[in-house]
């Protein structure tokens, strides 16, 4: 079988663009997204809007695929205390325990500011709250939609000896 040659972009090219051989549409676009998420995002991630297209000679559009791709943000790289979770070997897991982040029961966690927009707040044993603010309204160039992610300790990080479950909430002995 002869590849097919495609294009894809990333936010109408302003993002970047490249070609891409493959045998069919299914299979370049996997390859774009592999491509794209390996670009420089920000540390916070975001969302990008990914096109892949096959033309004629005559530059009609024969195949296309577009859709919106989450560029996950760098943990690492927002987390000030990620040093010490690399030498306790930790990984985050994100809880949204409705006693602690709030919200209505069926959705902890989760906050309308109006429109579009939400805020979804957890929260993880070591003292770290992520918050991620969504904003499919507001697109921002370069970036995509707008979403930002923070992750702090408002108790600072909490010792690995000390019992607990969740920051906020502390077994009492």
């Amino acid at each position: 079988m002869t590849q097919k040659c495609y294009d894809a972009s990333i936010d109408g090219g302003n993002g970047g663009d490249t070609d891409i051989e493959a045998d069919n549409l299914k299979e370049a676009w996997e390859y774009a997204v592999a491509w794209a998420k390996e670009g420089d995002w920000p540390d916070d991630g975001c969302l990008i809007q990914l096109n892949v297209s096959r033309r004629d000679g005559d530059g009609e559009i024969l195949e296309e695929e577009w859709d919106f791709v989450e560029i996950v943000p760098d943990e690492d790289a927002l987390d000030e205390y990620s040093d010490d979770h690399k030498r306790d070997d930790h990984e985050h897991d994100w809880k949204a325990p409705h006693s602690i982040v709030g919200g209505i029961r069926e959705n902890p966690g989760c906050w309308s500011h109006g429109g579009l927009r939400l805020t979804f707040e957890s929260v993880c044993r070591c003292g770290a709250r992520r918050h991620e603010d969504y904003d499919p309204q507001r697109y921002q160039q370069r970036q995509g939609l707008e979403r930002i992610t923070r992750i702090d300790y408002p108790d600072g990080l909490f010792p690995w000896g000390e019992d607990c479950e969740y920051p906020g909430k502390r077994n009492e002995n």
